[in-house]
């Protein structure tokens, strides 16, 4: 399974944990939050990429920092599960 989520293509915050809670079958209590979602992705049991695109030209202070804490979280997650693989790009 392999999972796109860009800072410029993506319309609303809520649209990600939506993506991400789709894409990799998360329980329905699943809490929208970076603490919740590293606890889940390194319990993630079947094959995943997880591609991030960055914005560097993003004007929105707040949601560049919501992608950039994403990322983070996301690359840690990896580090701990070696079914997720990550990969970062800053554009």
């Amino acid at each position: 399974m392999k999972i796109r989520i860009s800072e410029a293509d993506t319309l609303a915050l809520d649209d990600v944990w939506g993506l991400l809670s789709e894409s990799f079958g998360f329980p329905s209590w699943f809490g929208r939050n970076f603490a919740a979602l590293s606890d889940l992705l390194e319990d993630v049991t079947v094959p995943a990429e997880l591609e991030i695109v960055l914005d560097s030209q993003d004007e929105d202070l707040a949601r560049h920092r919501f992608f950039a804490t994403l990322a983070k979280v996301a690359s840690r997650a990896a580090e701990e599960n070696p079914i997720l693989q990550v990969a970062i790009y800053t554009v």
